[in-house]
């Protein structure tokens, strides 16, 4: 154990030592050291052992891990990664890929089983490089009929949206949730929902103040609160009154000032208090015209 810590310590001095190290605020870095002391840490997921006997299809930078019954599904999931690459290259420009992994659960039981997340089709492991995809119906998929076809390759596209942007920010010296989750997600929704003809509908929103880190983002998203479906509302109104190039703007300004919401602000001339009142504002009228 001593050694796994000494390690540990190494390996976050060498990181702060970094361009990037630098830009991280004082509350940011008690954090990075506090990680090996908190109580409520889960087992560590054992990657290794959900890639036990399975078959192996590399295409792209993607190795797709997955069983005989499973085959079928590979031309359906190397069209979806074709999909994903040329849209999120149109969002931030060209991406020094990395070589991630992408294994297939044969549910959305088997996902929490193996990682215990909660109520989830998907997930991206950002320090592993890895992507896990439920799926919700093989027959369905297969076939392209819904929901199962549309669950299953929009997962992929939001899994591999957030694996890229994550890769465009580090590309500009930012530190990954110096962009807030609620960010975050919102562009993985706005992608996993391109082209999807989406009905503004009531629901219940926070303020995105409480959607900044992964802790705020698990505790409303387990509540009363439709925390994807607002931060997809969030980036779509970004989308419709700026064009697509915000998304990459926004991040660009942020890396300048190492700060969110003033990079936010100088990208579009607004707050994101402004942007709170504004694409809800939307949503109401367009509820309300239809």
């Amino acid at each position: 154990m001593f050694t796994i810590v000494t390690v540990f310590f190494f390996s976050i001095n060498l990181m702060l030592s970094t361009e990037l190290g630098k830009k991280l605020t004082i509350e940011e870095k008690f954090e990075l050291y506090m990680l090996p002391f908190q109580e409520d840490q889960t087992t560590p997921t054992d990657y290794n052992a959900m890639k036990e006997n399975k078959l192996i299809k590399s295409y792209r930078n993607v190795t797709i891990y997955y069983t005989p019954p499973e085959k079928e599904l590979l031309p359906v999931i190397e069209g979806v990664l074709d999909k994903a690459d040329s849209l999120t290259t149109r969002l931030f420009g060209h991406v020094n890929d990395n070589n991630i992994d992408l294994i297939l659960h044969a549910s959305s039981e088997d996902l929490y089983d193996r990682t215990s997340l909660i109520e989830t089709m998907g997930y991206f492991d950002d320090p592993n490089d890895i992507v896990g995809v439920a799926i919700s119906d093989l027959d369905e998929i297969v076939s392209d009929q819904m929901p199962g076809s549309f669950y299953f390759q929009s997962t992929i596209m939001h899994e591999y949206t957030h694996y890229r942007l994550q890769a465009f920010i580090k590309e500009q010296g930012l530190f990954v949730y110096r962009i807030p989750l609620w960010f975050h997600e919102g562009v993985a929704e706005f992608v996993g929902m391109y082209d999807v003809a989406h009905r503004y509908y009531p629901f219940q929103e926070t303020s995105f103040e409480n959607l900044v880190t992964h802790d705020d983002w698990e505790k409303k998203r387990l509540e009363d609160y439709d925390v994807y479906l607002q931060s997809y509302y969030a980036i779509d109104y970004l989308v419709n009154q700026y064009g697509e190039t915000m998304i990459k703007t926004i991040i660009e300004e942020t890396a300048k000032v190492n700060d969110f919401d003033k990079g936010f602000t100088n990208a579009t001339g607004i707050s994101v208090k402004d942007l709170e009142t504004n694409y809800l504002k939307e949503a109401k009228q367009s509820i309300e015209e239809k």
